[in-house]
């Protein structure tokens, strides 16, 4: 008897995705919409590998945007299509409503457990302060780890949130102290996965998800590539 065998699309192509420049991340104002990422979900539908970069899907559902600059870098998530409040618990994380990013400050890719540079990060986009509805992010170990980055300092992460009836946007920072090994001047790539895990919305992530074990196997995390300053950029620093 033979079995179908069906690989994700997303497994078959390691990809590099440009990060932008921008100064004054740390402000937290919004980003563009032209530092928005590509959807390689697409990728499941056609198998054609342009189609992230060019088919536009106005009815989607999860939307990143990021940059970077010496300080740090940003990511900006947009999610919709909601019908249920979001469930947060800062003291369960790993169980509430959240997005999840792994970010892997030497791209490493063949190794299949963390290193110290691969870092875990657990996003609420509310639950924290006395009526529940500040933002909440903490680091949290990766599965099978070798070792683990060194502790986040406090304030090194800052984050907003606007949380709506039906959809919600998730800023967050990460200054240079909270990413082990950050340094733009050595190491222009980073490993980069994530996944939006929502009680009401099936899990959205950036590679090929279940059951490959995208969670705590950096091989599978896709590039993220800090691009050069644009000319304005250098010219108003």
């Amino acid at each position: 008897m033979f079995h179908k065998l069906s690989i994700p699309s997303r497994f078959l192509f390691h990809v590099e995705l440009p990060c932008q420049y921008r100064k004054g991340l740390e402000d937290l104002h919004e980003l563009p919409a032209n530092f928005e990422l590509p959807d390689f979900e697409n990728l499941e539908q056609s198998g054609n590998p342009a189609s992230a970069f060019t088919q536009k899907n106005n009815s989607k559902r999860f939307s990143v945007r990021t940059a970077w600059n010496e300080d740090g870098i940003a990511f900006q998530f947009f999610v919709s299509g909601k019908s249920k409040e979001l469930w947060c618990n800062p003291n369960r994380p790993d169980e509430s409503d959240r997005i999840e990013l792994w970010l892997d400050t030497r791209n490493v890719h063949n190794v299949h457990r963390g290193t110290r540079y691969c870092h875990r990060f657990v996003c609420l986009p509310q639950g924290e302060g006395p009526e529940g509805e500040k933002p909440y992010v903490v680091m949290f170990p990766i599965n099978r780890s070798k070792q683990m980055p060194n502790e986040v300092p406090n304030d090194s992460i800052k984050m907003k949130s606007r949380v709506l009836r039906n959809c919600y946007s998730f800023f967050v920072y990460f200054s240079s102290g909270a990413l082990t090994g950050f340094d733009p001047n050595e190491f222009r790539d980073l490993g980069i996965a994530w996944a939006l895990i929502d009680r009401e919305i099936p899990m959205k992530t950036l590679t090929a998800g279940a059951p490959f074990p995208f969670m705590e196997d950096p091989s599978l995390w896709y590039s993220l590539h800090l691009e050069d300053p644009a000319p304005s950029e250098q010219n108003h620093s």
